[in-house]
């Protein structure tokens, strides 16, 4: 009498294997593009942090407020707690919105001692003396704040000349402002028109 002896198979076949190797590197990629993509955001946030601890909002605000009125400025008066300008931009005090509007612009560290608070005065009728003006912060905590006509030979190399062009539409200005427990903030910036004097 025979006996059938059941067949006993070990081991894969050739199809799970397939199926297998194809999930596998399914998910390998995934994995890579998940890599790759949190090295791509470590520069970015690297980028941004450094960036932010060069140039803060606070002084990005702070440069682009003073670059728009002294792009439109047609006069700048330095004195002694304060520095005047007659420009035209207009900051509207309701919306914010900026206009081609002659105005009077006046920035002063305010304080009997320091630190004192750097603010912005915008008198919307430069003409009328008693106008009450629109107020804005700028700045608290401020121990020094500076203004300073720069000569133009400061600016220029040895071997280059100014162009008339510069010489009568870009006057250069430095603006220091130290507050405390902040970064110094120095910039330069040219006001927009033209030097006395010049030919």
């Amino acid at each position: 009498m025979k006996r059938k002896f059941a067949y006993c198979q070990d081991g894969f076949t050739l199809i799970e294997l397939v199926a297998t190797v194809v999930i596998a590197a399914v998910l390998l990629a995934t994995v890579i593009q998940v890599i790759s993509s949190l090295g791509r955001t470590s520069q970015i946030i690297t980028q941004r942090t450094k960036q932010s601890l060069l140039d803060p909002p606070w002084q990005r605000r702070i440069k682009a407020q003073f670059k728009r009125d002294f792009d439109h400025a047609t006069s700048v008066d330095i004195l002694r707690d304060r520095i005047e300008l007659q420009t035209l931009c207009e900051i509207d005090p309701f919306d914010h919105e900026r206009r081609y509007i002659p105005v009077r612009v006046v920035y002063q560290a305010i304080g009997r001692s320091e630190p004192r608070i750097l603010v912005r005065r915008q008198y919307t009728h430069p003409q009328i003396q008693r106008s009450k003006p629109n107020v804005d912060l700028i700045a608290i905590d401020v121990v020094q704040f500076d203004v300073s006509r720069l000569e133009l030979e400061q600016l220029v190399q040895p071997d280059e000349q100014p162009s008339e062009v510069e010489i009568k539409h870009q006057l250069p200005y430095a603006i220091k402002l130290y507050c405390r427990d902040q970064e110094a903030l120095e910039f330069e910036l040219y006001a927009q028109m033209q030097i006395e004097g010049a030919s």
